[in-house]
């Protein structure tokens, strides 16, 4: 069975295997539907306040997030972390434009990342600069929040942007 609805921050969600992900197999994809811009901070990074996915103790997921970054200045770089319930474990591995890049070309990858930790990447003002994150995330027995927390990898005058059409694929797998 699928689910759409929007939440009450107009975040456009699309829920399959049960009402929000939670009953049973299923995954659940969050659309930003408006950018969030602002950000020009780099310490402590802020929780996306669409990219949250509610998790089951005792569970097993996989987070499948595909970042689209505006920014004005391409030397304004954007860092990123995944935040999960305490004794949550896995990793979260990343990849994207390299810090300091002119173009999209140069990429890097980040493997086998500690939520918590953070990863940075290059922007490009002139194209929209993708990241992309894949995480494997074993809930222990406290349920909580799977959440991207982001912010400018070095404090800036000009904003990084996460920008609207982003979104993320939480998939149960046990």
């Amino acid at each position: 069975m699928t689910y759409v609805y929007t939440d009450q921050q107009d975040v456009v969600r699309v829920v399959m295997g049960g009402p929000r992900g939670l009953t049973g197999p299923g995954f659940t994809t969050v659309f930003k539907s408006k950018p969030l811009d602002g950000l020009m901070t780099t310490n402590p990074q802020a929780d996306d306040p669409d990219l949250q996915w509610p998790v089951e103790a005792n569970s097993v997921y996989v987070l499948d997030l595909h970042l689209i970054l505006g920014v004005a200045n391409e030397n304004v770089d954007f860092e990123c972390s995944v935040n999960v319930p305490v004794g949550t474990t896995g990793f979260w591995s990343s990849q994207g434009v390299t810090i300091g890049a002119t173009s999209n070309t140069p990429t890097k990858m980040h493997g086998g990342t500690a939520f918590g930790a953070s990863n940075n990447f290059g922007t490009d003002e002139t194209n929209a600069s993708f990241v992309q994150i894949y995480a494997l995330v074993r809930v222990g027995a406290t349920p909580g929040v799977v959440v991207l927390s982001w912010s400018q990898a070095t404090a800036q005058a000009t904003p990084v942007t996460l920008k609207a059409d982003s979104f993320g694929v939480l998939t149960k797998v046990a």
